[in-house]
């Protein structure tokens, strides 16, 4: 009995000793190996413009990770049943989303895993069919870059460029690492592949300039960060109620950039997945229109997909390089009649959520019919130029 219980306690302290010195191996690094564990990636130029093109107050970026059957098949899984689960974001969840995309006229960034694209050639062509949205580099097959063997990662990189600049008809200039996981060789790999902008890391919330091993590198991020992907709350294991409170967050995250002047990247990765109800974006997205600020997703041209136009004014190119997209009287008319429909929308919107306060969703519509008033002078104005 006694030896028993001295066998059990043994098994219970090897953890506990290993968690306490084994598995905190920082805590016996000298300063140098501290700093070198940090320097392969740090922020270095803030690369927010001191205004915004057109005169916009904010910028806004929204990113797709269009993630189908791919990490499925990375890691060997066959069944019809599981990989039926993840065809549901080619065959539903990116149709719907282009749709809302398609409505306000807006650009937005699709970062696919070549063989996603490979084994969905008709959501691929639907994603392009507009011209305005943007494909980029998610990997070949949502692989985990920390964990690959030497050599392979280039390997893979290689493929999933490959496949699609010949996919596509133009080389990905962008790159989101899968899993947002950067191995020691990925920041060197993405400068090696002449890589424009990086949108994997997360120490700010506006664009900066990678630094790494204390040089510049001329890769610009496009930072990312948890708290705004669905991942975490209506993912597999998320713990969020109601999707309410994703349109809520999505709502205070852009109020705030809106404030600051900064840019804000809602980003929805879990396509492949069923959301309760698919309605927080789309109304997230009509919040920004209802606004009506001049952000970079309304103002760009169809030809200048939002992250690669949003490199442009700050990348290691001389200067602006937004010459000549001030907006036509057509573009202006079009704007302005959209606006006035999101509006009206949102009055709908309104009204349905006040049904006790009839007075004030009163005072609300004839708030909007000054507003229309001004908008209809606006269109007149426009026209007789």
């Amino acid at each position: 009995m006694k030896t028993a219980a001295l066998l059990a306690l043994a098994a219970v302290a090897l953890p506990l000793q290993a968690q306490q010195g084994g598995g905190q191996p920082g805590t016996k690094w000298t300063e140098d190996q501290l700093r070198q564990a940090v320097e392969l990636a740090r922020v270095g130029r803030k690369l927010t413009p001191k205004s915004w093109p057109n005169g916009a107050r904010v910028a806004v970026s929204l990113t797709f990770d269009d993630d189908t059957e791919a990490p499925l098949l990375r890691d060997g899984a066959t069944s019809p049943t599981t990989l039926s689960a993840s065809d549901f974001g080619a065959e539903s969840g990116t149709p719907r989303i282009l749709q809302m995309l398609d409505r306000y006229q807006l650009p937005a960034t699709f970062f696919l895993t070549a063989v996603d694209a490979m084994l969905h050639p008709g959501m691929l062509a639907a994603i392009q069919k507009s011209g305005r949205h943007e494909i980029a580099v998610h990997g070949w097959i949502h692989e985990f870059p920390p964990r690959l063997p030497e050599g392979e990662e280039e390997r893979l990189l290689d493929q999933a460029i490959a496949y699609l600049t010949k996919a596509t008809g133009k080389r990905p200039t962008g790159y989101r690492a899968p899993s947002w996981a950067f191995s020691p060789v990925t920041l060197d790999l993405v400068r090696k592949k002449g890589f424009l902008y990086d949108s994997s890391l997360q120490a700010l919330d506006e664009p900066y300039e990678i630094v790494s091993r204390g040089k510049p590198t001329g890769l610009v991020e496009l930072a990312i960060d948890w708290t705004l992907t669905e991942t975490p709350y209506l993912g597999q294991n998320g713990h969020m109620p109601s999707p309410e409170l994703l349109y809520k967050l999505y709502k205070d995250e852009f109020d705030g950039a809106y404030d600051e002047g900064h840019d804000v990247h809602p980003h929805a990765p879990p396509v492949p997945q069923r959301p309760p109800r698919p309605h927080a974006p789309p109304r997230a997205v009509r919040r920004i229109h209802a606004l009506q600020t001049r952000s970079l997703v309304r103002d760009l041209p169809a030809d200048r997909p939002v992250f690669e136009a949003a490199v442009g004014s700050v990348s290691r190119a001389s200067g602006p390089r937004y010459d000549g997209i001030a907006m036509t009287n057509d573009e202006r008319i079009e704007a302005l009649t959209m606006n006035l429909e999101l509006l009206t929308r949102d009055v709908q919107d309104l009204a349905r959520e006040m049904r006790s306060g009839f007075a004030q969703t009163l005072q609300f519509i004839n708030r909007l019919a000054h507003i229309a008033e001004a908008h209809e002078q606006r269109l007149d104005d426009l026209e007789n130029r």
